[in-house]
């Protein structure tokens, strides 16, 4: 037994921040704590969560899938929950959108389709483009990858040396225009950076990475709908794909299922998490048009997981989006999930099922046992800088769900004095 072990909470600097609060109970929008308090989960444990925590058809649906078919892989195989997903999300993806690869998180979702854009352009003959553009103030994960389309900060510093260079264009800032106009004078000028770096280097560029309409950890930046429609024009007339990041905006936040759907654009590829579980469970998809799918690769994802994200004519159905979600008449998603630990309020990320069965599990994970084991973040691999994924993990959960810890000798946790 290691006395030592504590858990490092994400995005938290312990010398300086006050301790985590502790999460007795999750119900509805709110969270209760140890010492009695009743919080409201404004940030929705980080935008994830769709229908209030425990809502009860959702838990129903978990415990009796996971009675039926807990885990499968999807290299070789497949089951009911994940065909049953498809087929409503085929209701309400843009039409365009054909082919759906599952994953585990927002990040890994957006690391997806940049390797799918990658690679779409060196199985037809052009391997030289293989650059990404990106937006300021973005953000898109923790991931290398995602870091690497992501904006500059203090988190991402550190590892810069492992960042891959990107082409960087103006976002849509109105309030801090970047090229010094007003809107109500404005002709979407900010977008002329990004048809000049098309005209020129074109032929080297394989994707333009966005959030659509919204940048949420960029200081929720609001975009007018032109900007979107002339970004998906141009990367049509210069032949550079259009990655939608949809994680935070898809599912109904903005409006309409999906951010998209606002502006009338189709994008050649479409990330999508978060409130694709209702925020219950990690999940995430990438999803992509006829020509994007030159092969067929591998995936994993848990029946439980796929329940979450399946309608449900028992789940309440929230303001309905207009146009693709008249699909699903009363039925609603058991929507948009989450990859993603809770970073800014009242940690609620514990009370998810995707780490409980360690609780129970009578199994012995072949954990390290020196001092080495010393410090343990209990989250999923998007929610660290620097994750672990292998098979004593995932025997920890006995195979249900994707849980990953990452491990460091207590010389690597050092909080300044």
């Amino acid at each position: 037994m290691n006395p030592e072990l504590r858990v490092w909470h994400p995005f938290t600097q312990e010398a300086l921040d006050p301790p985590p609060i502790r999460v007795t109970k999750a119900e509805g929008v709110y969270l209760y704590t140890d010492d009695g308090r009743r919080l409201i989960d404004g940030i929705s444990s980080w935008w994830v969560n769709l229908h209030g925590h425990g809502h009860p058809a959702i838990v129903s649906a978990i415990a009796a899938q996971a009675a039926k078919v807990d885990h499968v892989l999807l290299a070789g195989f497949t089951h009911d929950a994940v065909e049953e997903l498809r087929e409503c999300l085929r209701k309400i993806l843009p039409t365009n959108l054909s082919h759906i690869f599952f994953s585990d998180d927002g990040s890994t979702a957006v690391e997806v389709a940049l390797k799918m854009a990658v690679q779409y352009w060196q199985n037809i003959g052009r391997p030289a483009k293989k650059a990404v553009v990106a937006l300021d103030h973005a953000y898109h994960g923790d991931t290398v990858g995602a870091m690497s389309v992501g904006a500059t900060s203090a988190f991402s510093d550190p590892f810069r040396d492992l960042l891959f260079p990107v082409h960087r264009v103006h976002s849509a800032y109105c309030y801090r225009c970047p090229v010094g106009k007003t809107r109500a004078t404005c002709s979407i000028e900010c977008v002329d950076k990004l048809q000049r770096l098309l005209e020129e280097k074109h032929g080297e560029i394989a994707a333009m990475i966005v959030e659509p309409l919204l940048q949420g950890a960029g200081g929720m930046i609001v975009h007018p709908v032109e900007f979107l429609q002339r970004v998906r024009r141009l990367c049509t007339e210069h032949g550079v794909l259009l990655i939608a990041d949809e994680v935070l905006t898809g599912f109904g936040r903005c409006g309409e299922m999906f951010a998209c759907d606002l502006a009338g654009v189709d994008p050649d590829l479409m990330c999508v998490s978060k409130g694709l579980t209702g925020g219950v469970l990690p999940m995430g998809a990438t999803i992509c048009t006829p020509r994007r799918f030159t092969k067929r690769s591998s995936a994993r994802t848990a029946p439980a997981r796929s329940t979450t994200a399946i309608p449900t004519r028992e789940t309440p159905s929230p303001p309905q989006p207009r146009s693709r979600a008249a699909g699903f008449s009363n039925a609603s998603l058991f929507s948009t999930a989450s990859t993603q630990s809770p970073r800014f309020i009242a940690h609620a990320w514990p009370q998810s099922k995707a780490i409980r069965p360690s609780a129970t599990c009578d199994r012995q994970a072949p954990w390290p046992r020196s001092s080495s084991a010393h410090t343990i973040q209990a989250t999923h691999p998007s929610c660290d800088l620097s994750s672990t994924n292998s098979s004593s993990m995932r025997a920890c959960c006995c195979g249900h769900w994707e849980t990953s810890f990452t491990f460091c000798r207590p010389t690597r946790f050092q909080p300044p004095s």
